[in-house]
């Protein structure tokens, strides 16, 4: 632990810490270093979760503006429609799952 390192606390069942003793021993780490290790994962992937829903929206503005001036007026109420449809199924599928 660094010198700016703090101590925390946290309860786990014993089926939890037999889990995560062995877990830790597999990887050839502490439970301290292991659990940090899966903290700094999970708050690295909710950067970039982040970093790529902020990358979708400016493709799905990009793809928008060049529907709307398509030859084919028709085309961008299609694929709105599409889009709209796909997000309800997904949707579905997650509060079902």
């Amino acid at each position: 632990m660094t010198e700016q390192s703090r101590t925390i606390t946290i309860s786990l069942s014993p089926f939890l810490q037999v889990r995560l003793n062995a877990r830790a021993a597999q990887r050839g780490a502490s439970r301290s270093e292991y659990i940090r290790t899966l903290i700094e994962r999970d708050l690295e992937a909710e950067s970039l979760t982040a970093q790529v829903e902020t990358r979708l929206g400016f493709l799905e503005l990009g793809i928008d503006a060049l529907l709307k001036h398509h030859p084919n007026s028709e085309l961008r109420g299609v694929v709105h429609n599409t889009h709209r449809e796909r997000s309800q199924r997904r949707l579905g599928q997650e509060i079902e799952g």
